[in-house]
């Protein structure tokens, strides 16, 4: 008896820790709150283009050259600290008609374990940033690699947040090849994907982004050659990417 109920409990304890894990890393899961991962309808085949970890001096205009030239609007969710060295890349990047996100002030990497207050710190450091460049306040936020606590989640939604997370991503966050985030965007690319490549670096990382640089252009024609638009991510979605309420609820 005494074998059985240790069994059942470790049982218990290895399912909780699953079903944690999951609702932490998994960008479809709603355990901590409402996630937002694809959207498009049936009757318009379109992508969101969006970049992480930016700004970055050197290879962030790259990128908005390469948007540019190739008339695709994007998503970029800014690092507050990258930013804060920037300010002038988040103008060119809401001239250039892009929208600009939230994506925290550290982006510690173990952000997930901090409590609200921490959250409620690096939201504001990097909110302030953003509007000091645009004059607007984002809506949007993504967590930092994706993980989530309730605690941030709760942050979030009291700031207003539209918590986005992917349907696809290139992981070219960390050293890679453009044939290696072209093969695994490639495979899973559909109507209505929200699309993670990276042109910035976040302070803990390392990366060589040349491999992203060789790989948007390609990747922007093969998408289209599949008969997919792309499209803004708040247009994809159809949340407002600025909020027109500057008040913050306690």
């Amino acid at each position: 008896m005494f074998i059985v109920i240790t069994s059942l409990i470790l049982f218990c304890i290895l399912t909780f820790c699953v079903v944690v894990l999951h609702g932490v890393s998994n960008p479809r899961s709603m355990l901590f709150g409402i996630v937002v991962h694809h959207g498009g309808t049936p009757a318009r085949p379109a992508v969101a283009l969006t970049f992480d970890d930016g700004p970055d001096e050197s290879v962030t205009p790259q990128i908005l050259e390469i948007l540019r030239r190739e008339n695709v609007p994007a998503a970029f969710f800014v690092i507050g600290s990258n930013a804060r060295k920037n300010q002038a890349l988040l103008s060119r990047i809401h001239a250039d008609g892009h929208v600009i996100g939230n994506h925290s002030f550290t982006h510690s990497h173990l952000g997930s374990l901090r409590w609200s207050r921490y959250w409620d710190d690096e939201f504001a450091r990097t909110d302030a940033l953003i509007t000091s460049a645009i004059g607007r306040r984002p809506a949007f936020f993504r967590p930092p690699m994706g993980l989530r606590n309730p605690r941030m989640m709760k942050s979030a939604r009291s700031r207003g947040y539209t918590t986005i997370t992917w349907s696809c991503r290139g992981l070219d966050g960390v050293r890679t090849t453009a044939k290696r985030i072209l093969a695994r965007l490639e495979r899973s690319i559909r109507s209505g994907s929200i699309i993670v490549l990276h042109d910035g670096t976040d302070p803990f990382g390392h990366r060589d982004p040349q491999s992203t640089l060789e790989a948007l252009p390609l990747l922007i024609k093969n998408i289209r050659a599949q008969g997919l638009e792309f499209v803004r991510l708040d247009e994809l979605i159809g949340v407002e990417p600025y909020l027109a309420d500057q008040r913050i609820a306690g």
